[in-house]
């Protein structure tokens, strides 16, 4: 699948009953609470997706079902920071990896990612 998702938001409170992202861009618009979250696709070697947190608020970024995340738990979430976007790419099946982000900020110091 690719392509761009403009405006998701984030929803639920565990892997189950967060938000499914299927595109290859997700753009994270609403996020209601720092207990929300977006749930990855499927992991498949090679894949790549850049999830981007749109809003003042943390939200939960969540594997699918039975995927990792940098290696952790199977299923567990990690942070996505307010106003932050983190490229995945998968190393294999089940395994999600972030790339490290480059922040940016302005002449005034302001963080504008």
């Amino acid at each position: 699948q690719s392509g761009v998702t403009a405006a998701t938001s984030s929803a639920g409170s565990n892997q189950g009953n967060a938000t499914q992202l299927a595109e290859t861009i997700s753009v994270v618009s609403t996020v209601s609470a720092n207990t929300t979250g977006v749930k990855l696709p499927v992991a498949l070697a090679g894949r790549t997706v850049t999830v981007f947190n749109a809003t003042a608020t943390d939200c939960k970024l969540y594997p699918n079902s039975s995927d990792t995340i940098n290696g952790g738990s199977a299923n567990a979430a990690i942070t996505l920071p307010a106003n932050t976007s983190y490229t995945l790419s998968c190393k294999d099946a089940t395994d999600w990896r972030v790339h490290r982000p480059l922040a940016v900020y302005d002449s005034s110091g302001t963080l504008l990612n």
